[in-house]
C-alpha cells in the first residue's frame, strides 16, 4: 500500500500566455496556513502584472522519496493518507 502525505502546490496563473504555459507550480508547501499565506503575499507584491497566485490541495507519494527525503514525512506536521 502507498502511503501519500498532504501537500499544497502553490500555483501561478500569468494571464498574458494561453494553455499550458499560463501555469506554473511555484512551489509546494505541507501546511495549510502557509499555503494562504504565501498565496496572499504573492497576489499583493505582483498584482499590477497580470499574475494571479492560487493554491491546491495534491497528494505526494511517499513512495516517491529517497531514504533522505523519508525521514522528512514522518514529521508531525505531515498528514498521512493511504
Amino acid at each position: 500500500m502507498k502511503q501519500k502525505i498532504q501537500v499544497y502546490a502553490i500555483v501561478r496563473l500569468d494571464e498574458a500566455y494561453a494553455g499550458q504555459n499560463a501555469v506554473t507550480v511555484k512551489s509546494i508547501v505541507t501546511k495549510l496556513d502557509e499555503a494562504e499565506r504565501e498565496v496572499v503575499r504573492l497576489n499583493q507584491l505582483n498584482a499590477d502584472k497580470g499574475a494571479r497566485y492560487f493554491w491546491q490541495a495534491t497528494r505526494f507519494s511517499i513512495s516517491l522519496l529517497t531514504p533522505e527525503l523519508a525521514s522528512f514525512s514522518s514529521e508531525e506536521n505531515l498528514s498521512v493518507n493511504t
